[in-house]
């Protein structure tokens, strides 16, 4: 009788064990911040370094950018804590929209992330998120932007020399204005890794999101 009952008790908690093994399917990570898209247009984000990250990790590029265009515009924030592959999906407005490198003097990147502060303060969808670059901006409220200065593992960029940058397909192809900074002419590969791929694939080694660090300070 007792064989007879440890065979039933077994047998009544394999459906539990594979449900178990089908809930642990979707790999859950954890967030110290609350993330957000809604300052994407005007301020470094966790999330904007997140996906930018993302972006030169698949790429093997020497900097990545990502335009404030590229996130939902008033998604919901997700507080600190767990959050899902899905819900970091959603962050973005194309997570389809693939990632293409092009190579560019320093001194169009200089132009294109000046381009990008335009409006600074105001939300801009050309903002741009960034990844391997430091930006230094000199700005105040009278005149808005005076200078920028860029900087690669804590070198300056240098005018002449030339960078690889991987961004979305979108952004490449020179959408909110950047057809004035590069062209087709400038890409070096077209990967078919899409963002959402590019993200999954990040995080499955980077299991913890935490605060931005700095890559973008303004001073007044």
């Amino acid at each position: 009788m007792k064989s007879l009952r440890a065979t039933a008790a077994f047998i009544g908690i394999v459906p539990v064990m594979l449900c178990l093994q089908g809930a642990q399917a979707a790999p859950v990570f954890h967030t110290t911040v609350a993330l957000s898209t809604k300052d994407a247009g005007m301020k470094e984000m966790p999330l904007g370094d997140l996906m930018a990250d993302a972006i030169r990790v698949s790429s093997h590029a020497d900097i990545a950018l990502i335009a404030a265009y590229s996130f939902q515009s008033g998604s919901a924030d997700i507080p600190s804590g767990t959050v899902t592959e899905a819900e970091l999906n959603r962050s973005l407005a194309s997570p389809s929209d693939t990632i293409t490198v092009i190579k560019i003097t320093g001194k169009r990147l200089d132009e294109a992330l000046t381009h990008a502060f335009m409006l600074y303060p105001l939300s801009y969808k050309a903002f741009l998120q960034i990844s391997g670059l430091n930006v230094k901006v000199k700005s105040d409220s009278a005149s808005g932007v005076q200078s920028i200065r860029l900087t690669l593992n804590g070198k300056p960029i240098q005018p002449a020399q030339t960078y690889t940058v991987a961004m979305p397909q979108t952004l490449a192809n020179g959408a909110l204005g950047y057809y004035m900074y590069w062209d087709k002419d400038d890409i070096t590969s077209s990967l078919s890794t899409s963002l959402s791929t590019a993200l999954d694939n990040y995080m499955s080694s980077h299991s913890t999101i935490t605060s931005g660090d700095n890559r973008i300070a303004v001073q007044s």
